[in-house]
């Protein structure tokens, strides 16, 4: 699946004028990474432009890898997912000023499972000022930034390249012989009716694991993250104990004692 979610957000000018070039793609991006396909139908008129303008942002996006052209729309490309460090170096103030405020929160000694992704690999880089926290994860970027200082578990698996982590039965098998303090993932998407959820099932199917097996849970969401819907649903806003993000809530969106918003 390409993850283009870390530039999910997007905006119309005002008065209801057309979308600039670089606002339809982030439109187009976020849509692929929700639901894996978009059409052009829905994008007229979210968009305000042509068909024939809408056709070549498609072919010019296809030309590059990412997705592919199909009657009437696009789907995302099988595995043309940007590089890790791509999704890294991507809105990297606003990743790292989520994952200081994460660990601020996490109790001292705590016993912690992170899944994989480059928001919780930011936070993983802020753990390293936390060598009392024993670390469970899918991750090789945590595993790596924190196996030094820390007492580190990484869980086996299937590797995915794009995500930097393991995945896959023998994941999950080995992550039942754990329980754990706290719980903290990074969906692709956050709803106050669908929850949290994720676009590929095995990261879907780790995070639910990993919140089966913790006290509390965390997820941390960038701001473009929230409203959106993917296919796998993780848990019900609910379950959650703290989420960390870079916006206050939504309009509407029912108040969550954990929220906290990290400025950016």
């Amino acid at each position: 699946m390409a993850n283009f979610g870390e530039a999910a957000t997007f905006s119309t000018q005002r008065g209801g004028d057309r979308m600039w070039r670089a606002e339809r793609e982030r439109l187009i991006a976020q849509r692929l990474d929700s639901r894996g396909r978009v059409s052009i139908a829905e994008l007229v008129r979210d968009t305000g432009v042509s068909r024939e303008t809408l056709r070549a942002d498609l072919e010019a996006l296809a030309a590059t890898g990412r997705i592919r052209r199909v009657r009437g729309g696009a789907v995302v490309a099988t595995g043309a997912e940007p590089a890790f460090e791509e999704r890294m170096h991507h809105r990297t103030a606003e990743k790292l000023a989520i994952g200081r405020a994460a660990a601020a929160l996490l109790p001292g000694g705590a016993s912690v499972m992170i899944d994989a992704g480059s928001t919780t690999a930011a936070l993983g880089r802020a753990l390293v000022e936390r060598p009392d926290l024993r670390i469970i994860t899918n991750s090789l970027q945590i595993a790596r930034d924190l196996a030094p200082t820390h007492d580190v578990f990484l869980l086996g698996g299937v590797p995915d390249a794009p995500a930097q982590g393991l995945f896959g039965e023998m994941t999950l098998s080995q992550l039942r012989r754990f329980r754990a303090d706290v719980a903290v993932i990074s969906p692709v998407g956050v709803d106050p009716q669908v929850g949290l959820s994720n676009f590929k099932l095995p990261e879907a199917e780790l995070a639910r694991a990993m919140f089966a097996a913790a006290e509390r849970r965390m997820a941390l969401a960038q701001a473009e993250k929230l409203g959106h819907r993917s296919r796998d649903v993780i848990a019900p806003l609910s379950a959650l104990d703290w989420l960390v993000t870079d916006a206050a809530p939504p309009q509407g969106w029912p108040l969550l004692p954990g929220w906290t918003c990290v400025g950016g």
